[in-house]
C-alpha cells in the first residue's frame, strides 16, 4: 500500500510543481514605455484567493475614464534633481509623478508628486512595491518612512508594506482573457504624525494587482484606502519607446552614437534591405524617422536633419524580421 501511495505522489507532484505561476519582469519598465488604462471608481474588492481561480471583469460597463502613463528619465522632470537615486519616473496624464528606484530584484518607491494639489510625499526609507521574480505562495514585508507636505499641512510617518502572491488563475477583461495570471495583494499600513506632533492618524491602503508573463505592467489594478475610495483600472495597451506596432523579432545587436548631426550605427545589418529608423527623446517622443537602406559592413552613418540637444535618446531600427533598440547619450 505504501508503494501505491508513493506512485500517486510521483504522478501528481510534477503537476503541482508545473502549476506554480512565476512572474519575472513585473514593473521592470524600460525608458519610453507607454501604458494606457481604462478606469472606473466603484467595484466590490472581495477578491477570492487560492489556486486555479477565475476572475471575470469582462462584463463590467462602468469604464468611464482613462489614463495614460509614460516611463521617463528623472532628468526630464522638474523635480528629478531632488531624487538622485531615482532610475525611472512614472509620469501620469492626471498630473502626478512617481519616482522609482529599480534594481533587478526590487522596485522601490522614492516619492509621489501630485502637481494639481502641490502635494509631495517623500519616502526617505523607500517603500517596496514590487519583487522580481515572484511566485504563487511568496510573501515579503518591508518597512518604510514618509515625509509629506502640501499647502496648509505636513506630516511624517512610518509603515509596513506586505506583498502577498496569494492566488493564480485566469483573468477575464473587456479586451481579452489571460491565463496563468498571478494575483498579488499589496497592503501598506502606515502611522503618520502631523507637523508639531498635534495629532497621529493611521492609514491602510490595499492594492490588488494581476500580472502575466507577457506584460510588464499589471493587467488589472484595484486600489483602495481607509477613506473607502476604490479605483479600478485595466491595461488596454503597452507599447515600447513609442514604436507603433512593436512586436518581438530577431534581435539586432546594436550600438550607436550621436555627434552633431551625425548618427553612427554599429551593427551587422542586411545589405540593401530597407529598415525603419526612428529616434525618440527621453519622453518617448519621435524626433526623427526615415526609411534607411543599409550598406555592407558594420558601421553605418546617418545624417540627421537637425543637431539634437544634449540628452538621452532611443534609436530603433527594424524591418519585417529584425528589430534593434539602443539608448544613446549625447
Amino acid at each position: 500500500m505504501k508503494k501505491y501511495y508513493f506512485f500517486l505522489t510521483l504522478i501528481f507532484f510534477p503537476a503541482f510543481v508545473f502549476s506554480q505561476v512565476t512572474i519575472k519582469h513585473a514593473e521592470d519598465f524600460t525608458l519610453g514605455t507607454k501604458l494606457f488604462f481604462r478606469i472606473h471608481a466603484a467595484m466590490n474588492t472581495g477578491i477570492v484567493a487560492g489556486p486555479n481561480q477565475t476572475w471575470d471583469y469582462s462584463k463590467d460597463n462602468l469604464w468611464d475614464d482613462s489614463m495614460t502613463e509614460w516611463m521617463v528619465l528623472p532628468s526630464a522632470t522638474t523635480h528629478g534633481k531632488d531624487f538622485p537615486q531615482a532610475t525611472l519616473v512614472e509620469k501620469y496624464s492626471n498630473g502626478s509623478f512617481v519616482y522609482i528606484k529599480n534594481n533587478p530584484t526590487n522596485g522601490n518607491l522614492l516619492a509621489y508628486l501630485d502637481t494639481t494639489q502641490s502635494l509631495v510625499i517623500k519616502y526617505p526609507n523607500p517603500a517596496l512595491f514590487c519583487r522580481r521574480p515572484f511566485s504563487y505562495g511568496d510573501k515579503v514585508t518591508d518597512t518604510f518612512t514618509t515625509k509629506a507636505s502640501a499647502p496648509g499641512f505636513a506630516y511624517t510617518g512610518q509603515g509596513l508594506a506586505t506583498l502577498d502572491a496569494d492566488a493564480y488563475g485566469t483573468l477575464k477583461l473587456p479586451n481579452g482573457t489571460f491565463p496563468n495570471v498571478l494575483h498579488i495583494k499589496i497592503t501598506d499600513v502606515e502611522t503618520d504624525t502631523t507637523a508639531g506632533g498635534a495629532s497621529t492618524f493611521a492609514v491602510v491602503s490595499v492594492s490588488h494587482v494581476w500580472f502575466d508573463s507577457s506584460h510588464t505592467s499589471a493587467l488589472l489594478k484595484i486600489d483602495s484606502n481607509s477613506s473607502g475610495k476604490v479605483t479600478v483600472s485595466y491595461l488596454v495597451s503597452e507599447t515600447t519607446s513609442g514604436i507603433e506596432g512593436y512586436t518581438k523579432k530577431i534581435a539586432i545587436p546594436l550600438k550607436a552614437s550621436i555627434s552633431g548631426d551625425n548618427l553612427l550605427l554599429f551593427g551587422n545589418l542586411q545589405t540593401e534591405i530597407e529598415y525603419k529608423l526612428s529616434v525618440y527623446n527621453s519622453l518617448g517622443q519621435s524626433v526623427y524617422s526615415t526609411n534607411y537602406i543599409a550598406d555592407g559592413g558594420e558601421t553605418h552613418l546617418v545624417k540627421l536633419p537637425v543637431n539634437l540637444s544634449q540628452g538621452i535618446y532611443v534609436v530603433s531600427l527594424q524591418n519585417e524580421s529584425e528589430s534593434g533598440i539602443v539608448k544613446v547619450v549625447k
